[in-house]
């Protein structure tokens, strides 16, 4: 056996024989952030190869819970919310996934839970979301060929406003730029434990070992043809730039948010997000 596997084989021992995360956590994924590579890393650390068979992670598949809302003709969002309470409403799972929005009350309900979450710039976020959906990869868009044509839809607009419906609730397409909605979004994105961006998952990784000890490996899932694309032309880079500006604006809060961690902690203290409502 050539040493380099000889490494790879003790390194897997080693990480087996460690056990696995115990804290309870939501990953609260907004589609098209690096999400499906934060979730496979996060159940590699709740899931050892030698731990316990114990159930230990929930994960809401997107396609699923969007099919059998169309066939109890219900919004998808509550669907996932009842079906995350439904899950930690059992002990033994520590671990749940998925695309919820802010689940109001929550944290009344399951105290003990704590919230992960990533975002990702807003640009790059809604063409990330245009090339899935013109490739026909996205479930819930219509593909769609052209890309200044796209920007006119309503479908672009519902994107770049995705991060302040995420966390501020359902809302009017009028509405997310209104100051309470806003200030309810970042009230809640501030007090998520566990906050990263994807242009620093390094930072992500870090913060999850410090909180609870286990070394977070994210790989590079869903590496696509679309994450290559040029840079857009300016006229259209600037209409880009005017959709996603409430995306921006709750981007910008949890860049603002994250020098802030990093400063209390070169300090020596580590300050405590206030609860979100």
């Amino acid at each position: 056996m050539a040493i380099r596997e000889r490494r790879r084989v003790a390194e897997r021992i080693r990480r087996g024989l460690r056990p696995p995360v115990d804290a309870r956590l939501v990953f609260l994924h907004v589609p098209k952030c690096g999400g499906n590579s934060i979730r496979i890393a996060l159940r590699e650390a709740y899931r050892r190869p030698l731990a316990s068979s114990q159930r230990r992670f929930f994960h809401v598949s997107p396609r699923r819970s969007r099919r059998v809302a169309e066939w109890l003709d219900r919004p998808v969002e509550d669907l996932r919310d009842e079906l995350l309470r439904y899950h930690l409403s059992d002990e033994r799972v520590r671990l749940a996934t998925g695309h919820f929005r802010w689940p109001a009350g929550l944290r009344r309900q399951f105290p003990e839970v704590a919230f992960a979450t990533v975002l990702r710039d807003p640009v790059s976020h809604l063409l990330s979301a245009y090339f899935a959906a013109r490739d026909g990869g996205a479930s819930g868009s219509e593909p769609t060929a052209d890309l200044e044509d796209f920007l006119e839809s309503a479908e672009a607009a519902r994107i770049g406003a995705r991060f302040v419906r995420a966390f501020a609730g359902p809302v009017e397409p009028g509405e997310v730029q209104r100051t309470e909605v806003l200030d309810r979004a970042r009230r809640r994105l501030v007090s998520v434990e566990l906050l990263g961006v994807l242009e620093d998952l390094p930072t992500f990784a870090d913060e999850f070992q410090r909180r609870f000890g286990a070394r977070l490996r994210i790989p590079h899932a869903n590496a696509g043809p679309s994450h290559s694309r040029g840079e857009p032309v300016a006229a259209v880079r600037a209409r880009i730039v005017e959709l996603v500006r409430p995306n921006q604006m709750l981007y910008d809060c949890a860049v603002k948010e994250l020098a802030r961690r990093r400063e209390d902690r070169e300090v020596g203290g580590l300050s405590s997000p206030a609860a979100g409502g």
